[in-house]
């Protein structure tokens, strides 16, 4: 739960509105073909057509809103770390959004990061955070530094 409302309160406090800019009309010609394409070849699947044709349509607010996930994850790893919570609870988030979404991810037509380029970014903002003592970290959630990089390998 900490990890979901660092995240999200991170969205709030980076100023995170997500207003899609407009599609160009290429892109909705191209999102509409591609979209019908794919429900003729996966024998009339219209959901997946129509995931196909969003995904492409609005690629460039979704390549907006990855950075903006990114961003909030970051973040919000640094809010609950400095509240006393385990920043690696933000790996534990992602790997149960993987089990409850499934982990077949295809970057460029998602609103979101794939879990595994997500977690390398909170291990790599972990460490650094605790190698570098980078000025967004309380004394006490330093003072954790040793036990979590020691529990890192297991995710």
């Amino acid at each position: 739960m900490a990890a979901i409302c660092g995240h999200e309160l991170a969205h709030i406090a980076l100023n995170h509105v997500f207003t899609p800019p407009p599609a160009s009309t290429m892109d909705s010609v191209l999102g509409a073909g591609l979209g019908l394409v794919t429900s003729l070849a996966t024998l009339g699947n219209v959901d997946a057509g129509i995931a196909v044709s969003k995904s492409v349509t609005n690629r460039k607010a979704y390549a907006e809103s990855r950075s903006q996930e990114f961003d909030a994850d970051s973040m919000g790893v640094i809010y609950i770390w400095n509240a006393g919570f385990d920043p690696s609870a933000m790996i534990r988030m992602r790997n149960h959004m993987d089990r409850l979404h499934g982990s077949f991810h295809i970057s460029f037509l998602s609103d979101h990061p794939s879990s595994s380029d997500a977690i390398q970014a909170i291990k790599s903002l972990i460490i650094d955070s605790c190698n570098n003592g980078n000025g967004y970290l309380n004394k006490k959630a330093y003072q954790q530094c040793p036990v979590l990089l020691s529990k890192l390998s297991y995710y």
